[in-house]
């Protein structure tokens, strides 16, 4: 599941999700879709991360000038992206129960 995206499909992506608003959620809301059904609880999950992350990248982009260009800060935000992209490109729950079980870690590997 993991694809090559050019910097023009990732620039789209992340204007697609900075479109989004974020779910208001606290964690024991999370705890109970967790509890409840695992299918939901991925799904939610899958939507509403890459919509945080790429929120919070936006951010990063708004500081200025000076700042934005520092070693650290350019570091973050280059893993920031990388991460929004292996969130978006992480298979349905559908899909990912069709696949085979050696597979999984696989794809959890780019998170470590």
């Amino acid at each position: 599941f993991k694809k090559e995206r050019t910097q023009e499909e990732i620039q789209a992506l992340m204007e697609r999700y900075a479109r989004f608003k974020q779910t208001n959620v606290t964690l024991k809301n999370l705890l109970e879709i967790g509890s409840k059904n695992e299918y939901e609880s991925f799904e939610f999950l899958r939507g509403e991360l890459p919509t945080r992350l790429c929120h919070t990248i936006v951010e990063l982009e708004k500081i200025p000038w000076g700042l934005r260009d520092q070693p650290s800060v350019r570091e973050i935000y280059e893993e920031f992206k990388k991460s929004f992209v292996n969130l978006v490109d992480l298979p349905t729950a559908d899909e990912a129960r069709v696949l085979p079980k050696d597979v999984i870690p696989d794809l959890l590997v780019e998170f470590k």
